[in-house]
């Protein structure tokens, strides 16, 4: 299938134009400042990954990535050869790029990532 933001089983297309996905980890750090002036780093647990995925859309694509942000519903990224799947973690802030076309760059939660087959 095609570069997308698809519901998990893929019955429903968000929207097919995405314009990038950058992955990066989110580290639970703990940083203090010992007696003699040195400094400890902490990290706690394994980090999390987060998506930027940047995406165009039409008013009603738009409006169903409100809905499954709204609904706390996981979606399905899939771009160039990988795969992932996690929940929208941030509201959507859309700008007008032409009339009835929309753009923003969403804050996936990962659960988990992979090749396409």
């Amino acid at each position: 299938m095609a570069d997308g933001l698809y519901n998990l089983d893929k019955t429903v297309t968000l929207t097919s134009h995405i314009r990038g996905v950058t992955v990066t980890p989110e580290p639970l750090r703990v940083e203090n400042t010992l007696l003699d002036g040195s400094y400890h780093v902490q990290t706690i647990g394994t980090s999390p990954q987060r998506a930027t995925v940047d995406i165009g859309a039409t008013r009603s694509e738009m409006d169903n990535i409100n809905s499954y942000f709204a609904n706390s519903t996981s979606v399905r990224c899939e771009y160039l050869t990988k795969y992932l799947e996690g929940k929208i973690s941030a509201p959507p802030a859309w700008t007008r790029s032409a009339y009835e076309y929309f753009e923003t760059s969403l804050s996936i939660l990962v659960n988990e990532e992979g090749s396409l087959p």
